[in-house]
């Protein structure tokens, strides 16, 4: 209910005056329903990442200057961050330090990412 009564006043200060800046970043999931798609989407190895949670896409939706990502090509391999009903291919690229790490390490904002951003919206 909150989100329906959100979405139409994202961008605007609490006087109703346009924002020229604002950010809300997410995890992909179900918030492109209720707000639209996203201005940007990333994930971490896009800016140089390399932990568990470098295949976490996170979308951004606002008005920003994008980021500019560091790497263009993915050298790692997939890592899947569940294991569900999957063959034993899969169940090899596991991402097992998605398991052990606390919800507050995997909500972190990736280093590489944050430092993108900032210099792209001084």
């Amino acid at each position: 209910m909150r989100t329906r009564l959100l979405g139409p006043h994202l961008g605007y200060s609490e006087n109703g005056a346009p924002l020229r800046f604002w950010a809300l970043e997410n995890p992909m999931g179900y918030l492109y329903n209720f707000l639209g798609n996203p201005a940007f989407y990333f994930q971490p190895w896009m800016f140089g990442d390399k932990s568990f949670l470098a295949t976490k896409r996170t979308a951004i939706w606002g008005y920003f200057n994008p980021p500019v990502k560091t790497t263009r090509k993915r050298t790692m391999a997939f890592i899947s961050p569940h294991s569900s009903k999957r063959d034993q291919v899969d169940k090899l690229r596991e991402n097992t330090g998605w398991y052990r790490a606390s919800a507050a390490d995997r909500a972190k904002t990736p280093e590489g990412f944050a430092r993108a951003f900032f210099k792209a919206n001084p």
